[in-house]
């Protein structure tokens, strides 16, 4: 306040960590506020401080439950903006775009509560609590296991208190939170134009329906670096699929309890439906819709027509290797597995690759295991597993030895130098030398400097390199701040001077200057000692 009005004193900007970036606005206007107080404390200096802010700052830390802001941010937040005794946060109206500063008769207040609970659901009328007179109640599942044989299990299940309305396995490589994705999105499909009360036991698919799941879609399923997060496909699935009932309640519940409720009850039946249907093994098709490619829907006649489009020269390999087609039109080895087309390949080494990301042996392994022929995949997997970025970070294979380079050798004395500098003990004023060596004839000059800068390299350069050897057209160097200063850049560009750096912590790169730099340290040891 300067006088009768409000007067602008300081303006601060910065920008918002990634995280802040993809809050609700009003939950952004928190993290906003919290980073403007913390600039402005070497202003402010703990005197009182009256923060005006167009949204409800303390009803948004003290009344909301919103998953989006972690433990440690909301105690931060709660620290600076509530806690601070000289700091009084009170609601204003929209600011000035041109001041911003409020005034009373910008803009018309909001509900802060009912705005994020809007931008963070997908649908309005989405309940965490149970319907009351919901048409159904179902209990969905999923898990991936091992069973005694030691092989990976996948299934989901939908159940109701008293039938199983859909069970069935899923590929093994599949993680147990995309199992539980699959298994709410199907309960949703299920109940479609109905009202319905859907229990989950996992705190994942409750937390992408009811918390980050629209933030999730608003960001277009990408993470604060800019990266595709993990099972983005299945949560936009689920996303649209909660829109599909008339009236709809995903409740979290507790799982594997053994209270006396029809809530527990519920939840242990889908438990074991899902155990039973993954001891199902899947049918061809099952295993051909796992595929997640962009292939014709997948299907034995889609197979069929796979196969038939294959080139002739594949077909009498396919005769060579014993096979023979069916009266059905399908291709079959003698032992009954289907014959993988080459148009196929993509789609295996993908599901195959999984996310465990299989090695080629395990790939070719998987293949056979589940009844597929595919000649010649074990190339083709080789390649897949090499174009993976994943595996090649994370996977120790045999490294590529780099061949060194090589400058060549200069056409005539003083084209092509070398530059370096050493430090030696204090002499006076000097401390350093300035080392040239010119490796045509092998000629070596140093001269003292009294600092390691720009400035003495321009100086020696100028005043005693040039005048008696002429400009050269290559100089060589450290890649330290005294050769790539500005002074010596604009001289290099003036003189058009081609001007070469070598590799950091790579003595190798300066081998001729490394070599004569101890002989040069050698002779001057010597001629002190002598002295």
């Amino acid at each position: 306040m300067h006088g009768k009005r409000n007067r602008p004193v300081a303006y601060f900007s910065a920008t918002l960590d990634p995280v802040a970036q993809g809050l609700p606005p009003c939950l952004c206007a928190v993290a906003t506020a919290a980073c403007l107080v913390e600039m402005s404390d070497s202003l402010v200096l703990r005197s009182p401080l009256t923060l005006l802010v167009p949204h409800s700052v303390e009803t948004l830390l003290l009344q909301c439950n919103t998953g989006h802001l972690s433990s440690a941010h909301l105690i931060r937040y709660e620290l600076l903006l509530l806690s601070a005794s000289y700091i009084t946060v009170k609601r204003c109206s929209q600011l000035n775009p041109a001041t911003l500063l409020p005034l009373s008769n910008d803009g018309d207040p909001h509900d802060c509560l009912t705005t994020v609970s809007a931008v963070t659901v997908p649908r309005s009328d989405l309940s965490d609590v149970p319907l009351p007179n919901s048409d159904l109640v179902l209990f969905t599942d999923g898990s991936c296991f091992r069973n005694n044989q030691g092989r990976l299990l996948a299934e989901y299940t939908v159940v109701s208190l008293s039938e199983t309305l859909e069970a069935a396995p899923l590929p093994s490589v599949t993680p147990a939170q995309v199992a539980k994705l699959v298994a709410l999105t199907c309960a949703c499909f299920l109940v479609e134009g109905r009202s319905a009360t859907i229990y989950t036991n996992s705190r994942y698919a409750f937390g992408v329906v009811h918390d980050f799941g629209t933030l999730w879609q608003t960001r277009g399923f990408l993470t604060s670096a800019g990266t595709p997060i993990k099972n983005g496909p299945y949560s936009a699935a689920l996303l649209y699929a909660v829109l599909l009932p008339s009236a709809l309640a995903i409740v979290k519940c507790p799982g594997h309890s053994m209270a006396d409720t029809h809530v527990a009850k519920g939840n242990a039946f889908a438990d074991t439906s899902a155990k039973h249907a993954a001891a199902i093994k899947p049918s061809p098709d099952a295993f051909l819709g796992s595929l997640s490619v962009s292939i014709p829907p997948p299907s034995l006649t889609n197979l069929t027509l796979l196969q038939d489009s294959a080139p002739k020269t594949k077909k009498e390999s396919w005769v060579a290797h014993g096979c023979s087609l069916r009266p059905d039109s399908l291709w079959c080895s003698p032992t009954g597995a289907f014959v993988a087309p080459f148009s196929l390949y993509p789609s295996l080494a993908t599901l195959l690759h999984g996310v465990p990301h299989v090695g080629k042996e395990g790939m070719v392994s998987a293949v056979t295991k589940t009844g597929w022929l595919a000649p010649h995949f074990s190339s083709f997997a080789a390649g897949h597993c090499a174009a993976c970025t994943i595996c090649q970070s994370h996977n120790i294979g045999k490294p590529v030895k780099v061949v060194q380079g090589f400058r060549g050798l200069p056409q005539a004395p003083f084209l092509h130098r070398h530059l370096y500098k050493i430090k030696l003990p204090k002499c006076q004023q000097y401390k350093f030398i300035l080392v040239m060596v010119c490796l045509f004839p092998g000629w070596i000059k140093a001269f003292p400097c009294h600092k390691a800068d720009s400035l003495s390299v321009a100086k020696c350069l100028l005043n005693h390199i040039m005048p008696a050897k002429g400009i050269p057209a290559t100089l060589s160097s450290d890649q330290g701040t005294h050769f790539t200063g500005q002074l010596v850049q604009h001289l290099d560009c003036i003189l058009h001077i081609k001007h070469l750096l070598h590799c950091p912590y790579h003595p190798q790169s300066a081998g001729a200057v490394e070599r004569r730099n101890g002989v040069l340290k050698n002779k001057l040891a010597n001629i002190c000692d002598s002295t």
